[in-house]
């Protein structure tokens, strides 16, 4: 005798259905909680002007030593690429008497920058990036100012 149960049958076709149900939706929720993840944009204009920055100022010191004639352009410029096209670099340093600039790039980013800082909000304003620091020069501890504006919309945020 050989007695086959259909109904017994019959639950394995609808536990596959649930068990194909339950997989699709595992799989569904991983899919979408990567591409959640991966697909906000991210900033790293901050990162690329503060390490600008630093360059800049290890380049014109010597240990945090300045010496007036390495504060100019032509001396930055051997050292650190700037693109003139969609950066904006300024650089201050008070003497006693006069303050010495090195203006590079782009200037109106700088515009952009203050009216950053008025709260005019816009999509595609610049990084604006600004810090001070501390530098020898002659036997008093001076600072330089460093701000850096980076446009690069296109090529930095994605």
């Amino acid at each position: 005798m050989n007695y086959k149960n259909k109904r017994a049958q019959a639950e394995y076709t609808v536990i596959f259905v649930y068990r194909f149900i339950i997989i699709l939706l595992i799989v569904g929720v991983f899919v979408g909680v990567v591409w959640y993840r991966f697909s906000t944009p991210y900033d790293v204009r901050q990162l690329e002007a503060a390490s600008l920055a630093k360059e800049s100022v290890e380049c014109m010191t010597s240990n945090s030593v300045l010496e007036l004639g390495n504060f100019n352009q032509e001396t930055l410029k051997k050292c650190v690429y700037i693109d003139e096209k969609n950066i904006y670099y300024l650089a201050k340093f008070q003497l006693p008497n006069e303050e010495k600039n090195i203006s590079i790039g782009k200037t109106e980013l700088y515009s952009y920058c203050k009216a950053e800082e008025s709260n005019v909000k816009g999509t595609y304003l610049p990084s604006c990036f600004s810090k001070n620091y501390n530098v020898l020069y002659g036997n008093k501890l001076n600072e330089i100012s460093i701000f850096i504006a980076i446009d690069k919309n296109d090529k930095n945020v994605k």
